[in-house]
């Protein structure tokens, strides 16, 4: 069997730009020219064919596909194991997302909020539930089931989860509301919102972190600052330092 491109793609039922982009990425190149110097697929292209559609359908890339029909040492059992392992892996993935976006679903059923301030407040939910999952990842990796039950517990369960994410929502929007209306970061009222907001956990997070490890927070910085825009991401940042120096204050003065 020796077919050009336009013969060979009815063949598979693919188009010439596919397989022309698969040539180009070196997933399926044939290896002979014709008579006229054109490209031709043989018996050897269309079963390795068979194997990019067969990988196609395991759910892997093209780019995944390639590293398969590449590598003559992989067998087909080695094949299976390594994209279940990452089907799973995207199915864990796809589950975070779900949960993600139900949680936020639950949040704007429950708590009494406007339009304006869910366009606001979305992606600032988004991304606080998205690291948050991130956060848990490290922080079990690194410290022990102890230091976790410390940290966490009865957060995990899905009643108080529920409930603190209902308060973290509010605060969101009360300091929003506090900012529109020209309060000041440090008045005493925005004050009383920051307490609230950080008697939440029954534990102070950031300093169980570094009383444990200093160094884990240095390094994971980024997965503890949650996203704002940044008129109000300012004005949070104020009232939450203004919190901590008069919290420091009142230790010393003691």
């Amino acid at each position: 069997m020796e077919e050009t491109i336009g013969r060979f793609a009815k063949r598979v039922g693919t188009t010439p730009r596919t397989l022309r982009y698969y040539d180009q990425i070196d997933l399926l190149r044939p290896a002979h020219l014709n008579e006229k110097g054109q490209k031709v697929y043989t018996l050897k292209e269309w079963e390795r064919y068979q194997q990019i559609q067969v990988c196609k359908h395991l759910g892997m890339s093209l780019e995944e596909s390639k590293q398969v029909v590449n590598n003559p040492d992989l067998s087909p059992r080695s094949m299976l194991n390594l994209q279940k392992k990452l089907l799973i892996k995207k199915k864990n993935e796809i589950e975070e997302v779900l949960e993600t976006i139900e949680r936020t679903e639950r949040l704007f059923e429950t708590v009494e909020i406007g339009d304006k301030e869910v366009d606001d407040l979305f992606f600032i939910l988004l991304d606080s539930f998205r690291k948050e999952q991130l956060q848990t990842k490290e922080l079990k990796d690194h410290f022990s089931e102890e230091v976790i039950g410390t940290l966490f517990g009865e957060y995990e369960t899905p009643a108080v989860r529920n409930a603190i994410d209902q308060e973290v929502l509010l605060f969101y929007k009360r300091m929003r509301q506090s900012m529109e209306q020209g309060q000041d970061p440090t008045a005493s009222k925005v004050q009383e919102m920051v307490k609230s907001f950080y008697t939440l956990l029954p534990v102070d997070f950031s300093a169980e972190l570094l009383s444990q490890d200093a160094s884990f927070f240095d390094k994971h910085h980024g997965l503890f600052s949650v996203y704002f825009p940044k008129e109000l991401g300012d004005y949070i940042h104020q009232s939450i330092v203004e919190y901590f120096d008069q919290r420091e204050n009142d230790a010393r003065g003691r």
